[in-house]
């Protein structure tokens, strides 16, 4: 199990780097200001895949997974469909709500997807001043995707499973959260 939480996490933690070159083709001067958290959070992600793998080396166990096609059509109507009531629900919530809205809205988006509201939020940060609130939102949906992601291997992986993985997770996690905090605080 140790293979596949070295899978899992070095999966999840490729999202960051996605989620910056998104940004880095929607708005340059965001990717700017997203790029030191992207960085960090990249990091601890890979450097406790390798923790996992250096504690696990030479240790032998089965590696077998069925393999599907990840290509469909279906899939991209869903994403478009899906950013399309992303961007509703940021304009919706960031004008009733405020902030706290544009917040929520990152949150609950973040649980399905990151792209919608990673590519809605680079679209609306135009000025340095909306910068802290995108790169938060941008923040607060991968921590919350991430979570979700920890979430699934909870329910559905084993036991030793769960407890190599959690290493991965809690450095991803608690480097974004610190970085949500220093950008929310400051």
């Amino acid at each position: 199990s140790f293979y596949y939480a070295m899978a899992i996490i070095s999966a999840c933690t490729i999202m960051f780097p996605r989620i910056l070159f998104e940004v880095l083709v929607v708005n340059r001067n965001l990717a700017q200001q997203l790029w030191i958290p992207i960085a960090a959070i990249t990091l601890a992600g890979f450097g406790a895949a390798f923790y996992i793998y250096k504690k696990r080396k030479g240790k032998k166990e089965e590696t077998s997974l069925p393999l599907k096609n990840p290509l469909n059509f279906g899939t991209a109507i869903k994403f478009a469909l899906f950013f399309a009531g992303v961007m509703l629900l940021v304009k919706y919530s960031s004008e009733n709500f405020g902030d706290e809205g544009t917040y929520i809205a990152g949150a609950i988006s973040g649980i399905t997807d990151v792209d919608a509201i990673t590519l809605s939020m680079a679209k609306t940060a135009t000025a340095p001043e909306t910068y802290p609130l995108a790169i938060n939102t941008i923040l607060l949906a991968a921590l919350s995707n991430t979570l979700v992601k920890f979430c699934l291997v909870m329910a559905l992986g084993s036991k030793s499973l769960l407890k190599t993985a959690a290493i991965g997770f809690a450095a991803v996690f608690l480097t974004g959260l610190g970085f949500f905090l220093f950008y929310l605080l400051r």
